[in-house]
């Protein structure tokens, strides 16, 4: 359960994000510094918000229970993130910023009519909602059970917060707040990766002592049919317009191409950072029930 400090610490962080979001609104003084900071985003941190915003709190809970049961499924699943950037590198990153769109909406009423907007917008509003929703949820799940808090008043909070500080500051507060994350998030993952592989001692025993099957792609859960349905579906994902907007923001055409690599190199090298030490716990067969005691989460 999580002490005072812990919660002056989680406190003090949300403060930061909102403060975040008002200094930077300073830099907004028309709708294309608000939604695309004006073209002057640096390419290397619109592609650490690029790769931050490719996952969620999901990582490091849903996504560790599977590399706990199905290593080898999780680290394709997520493997597939980074191939699904091939054609921004390639060439969709260059081409959406070559539009000079300010948004991936604006785009639809420019290059088509407002009515193609329209139907785009309604018909993607429910989707939008319940995905918002599950962001949230996960989100509020996680901070809930890690401080003790009541689910329902951290979604509330943790959703206010977030509103605030990108209402407020728009692409520049959602860029620096998401590369001051990373800047906290990266390093506590390479200690706790480093720790993973210091138990652990020999390499080798992530084969040797796996459990039978550990390692197998087909499971009762997933298969290679499944794999290849999400590969298809984050390939619509990663080129929609959604990360279009990291692209619209930054200088030029060459600088765009610059934000789909540095996010695919991360989106490579990620997963084994994120997901080894689940794996190394089951390798070494610890007990996890000692560690959830008391824990309000099922």
């Amino acid at each position: 359960m999580a002490t005072g400090i812990d919660l002056y610490i989680v406190v003090i962080y949300m403060v930061l994000m909102v403060v975040i979001g008002i200094i930077v609104s300073r830099f907004n003084k028309s709708d294309s510094d608000f939604f695309k900071s004006g073209n002057k985003m640096p390419w290397w941190l619109s592609g650490l918000s690029f790769f931050m915003t490719s996952f969620s709190v999901y990582t490091f809970t849903g996504a560790a229970g599977l590399a706990y049961r199905a290593p080898s499924v999780a680290l394709v699943l997520y493997l597939c993130n980074a191939v699904a950037l091939v054609p921004a590198v390639l060439f969709l990153a260059a081409k959406w910023r070559r539009s000079r769109a300010m948004t991936s909406m604006s785009y639809l009423s420019e290059r088509y009519d407002v009515p193609t907007n329209q139907l785009y917008s309604w018909s993607h509003l429910g989707v939008a909602v319940v995905q918002g929703g599950v962001q949230l949820l996960a989100l509020g799940k996680f901070i809930s059970v890690a401080m003790g808090t009541p689910l329902g008043l951290t979604i509330l909070v943790c959703g206010i917060v977030i509103a605030v500080y990108c209402l407020i500051g728009g692409l520049w507060a959602v860029v620096i707040t998401d590369s001051l994350q990373f800047m906290v998030l990266f390093p506590c993952a390479l200690v706790v990766l480093f720790l993973s592989f210091h138990e652990l001692g020999d390499v080798g025993r992530l084969v040797s002592q796996a459990p039978p099957d550990f390692w197998k792609i087909e499971t009762q859960e997933f298969d290679w049919w499944y794999i290849l349905a999400y590969l298809v579906m984050i390939f619509f994902a990663m080129s929609s317009g959604a990360p279009a907007q990291r692209f619209f923001a930054v200088k030029d055409e060459k600088e765009a191409k610059k934000v789909a690599i540095l996010s695919m190199v991360l989106l490579l090298i990620a997963p084994l950072i994120w997901l080894t030490p689940p794996i190394v716990t089951r390798i070494l067969d610890l007990d996890l029930s000692s560690v959830t005691t008391g824990l309000n989460a099922p």
